[in-house]
């Protein structure tokens, strides 16, 4: 697994690796933010998506140099057990195979890029494959649409372990097959697919895609629903109690409201909105919030929402992102008009997964070690700060 090949990128370049990567990037169908990566190898070196470059406007700037027999050597490393310590000595090394000159920080799925022995790696984040990954049935789905078309991989912490996992997972498949897997489906987290050609993985893609597609229970209605007069004008008070319980110097403009038929439908009781009461990949729990603040009465919102926001800080740590209010609508909140446009859509994903997820057993949130991992992360840290400007 992993190994260099003498023909690897043969006729290709990272020209064609700027081109798919715009492609899939400017897509919402398969990745919104700052979320999915690429790459392209060559028998030297692989070149991957670095931390706070966008796909959909991404240049050759954008993607950092590595030195694949430095990122080799990562396989064999010895790293303490303690995950902090681990997780800091597994990045050092994964810095230190830059090549000499390259100051960028390189995606920290770097290492499951490379275990893949093709030229181009495409890891992706439709809400209608995670309709499968995030369900209670999905790897029995899995195998039965995709049989061993398929590697799949159970949820684990990202980085570092997930790239191990997947590497003794997939010198596993080569074993048994003779050929290394093209098509990973990672549960709680998205699609990879790797091939030698842009052609064969837009193939690859489509494959997945209209295989799942087929077995879906229904197609979640996301229609914008318009405000009428007296929805916005108590949008609008519920804004300023929000930004007074939070933040008061947050311009109330700063708060994105919400509403489709489908969040409509989930809106309804505390139980329709089940499905939507936890995070569903890492993503999620890095734009929108691990967990959204359920408002079960609209009325008289300037007293009780002061309490609601401080019991939900005194659970887990933080202010909410997300504010549902039964029978009205969503709020993201998130400091800016941006990061809280970005939170919106992010919970909207979350809203059409648990919609597709239907039809493979119901949805299935992150379990919660894994949700403490991610809300502690450095990594996701550095990543989130990357996507609101730090860049």
């Amino acid at each position: 697994m992993g190994r260099a090949r003498s023909d690897l990128g043969e006729g290709m370049s990272i020209v064609d690796l700027v081109h798919l990567s715009r492609s899939y990037g400017s897509d919402p169908e398969w990745v919104l933010a700052g979320g999915g990566n690429t790459s392209y190898k060559d028998d030297a070196l692989l070149y991957i998506k670095a931390s706070g470059f966008p796909l959909a406007t991404i240049t050759e700037a954008g993607f950092a140099r590595m030195d694949r027999q430095s990122l080799q050597r990562i396989w064999d490393a010895s790293y303490p057990r303690e995950t902090q310590e681990r997780e800091a000595a597994a990045l050092a090394d994964l810095m230190a195979a830059r090549v000499a000159g390259e100051e960028k920080r390189p995606s920290v799925e770097t290492l499951m890029h490379e275990l893949f022995p093709y030229a181009l790696v495409v890891h992706t984040h439709p809400a209608l494959v995670n309709g499968l990954t995030c369900s209670h049935d999905g790897e029995a789905a899995c195998r039965r649409l995709f049989g061993d078309d398929a590697l799949w991989v159970p949820a684990i912490e990202p980085g570092y372990v997930l790239a191990q996992a997947m590497h003794t997972a997939a010198a596993s498949y080569a074993e048994r097959h003779g050929h290394a897997p093209r098509i990973a489906i990672l549960q709680n987290h998205g699609l990879v697919v790797a091939a030698d050609t842009g052609d064969e993985i837009d193939r690859l893609q489509r494959h997945v895609v209209d295989t799942v597609r087929r077995e879906l229970a229904r197609e979640p209605d996301m229609s914008v629903r318009l405000m009428d007069a007296e929805l916005g004008s108590w949008v609008n008070r519920t804004r300023q109690a929000i930004t007074a319980a939070i933040d008061a110097t947050t311009d109330t403009e700063d708060v994105v409201f919400g509403t489709c038929p489908e969040v409509a439908a989930r809106l309804e009781s505390r139980s329709t909105f089940a499905p939507l009461a936890g995070a569903f990949t890492p993503d999620h729990i890095v734009y929108s919030g691990s967990m959204p603040l359920w408002i079960d009465d609209e009325s008289d919102l300037d007293a009780t929402l002061p309490a609601a926001i401080a019991r939900y800080r005194d659970e887990y740590r933080v202010d909410p992102r997300i504010i549902a209010v039964r029978r009205r609508g969503v709020f993201a909140v998130a400091g800016s008009k941006s990061g809280s446009q970005t939170a919106y859509e992010l919970f909207l994903d979350q809203v059409k997964i648990a919609a597709y997820a239907e039809a493979f057993g119901g949805a299935r949130h992150l379990d919660p070690h894994l949700v403490a991992f991610i809300e502690s992360w450095e990594v996701e840290r550095y990543r989130k700060k990357m996507s609101t400007g730090g860049q």
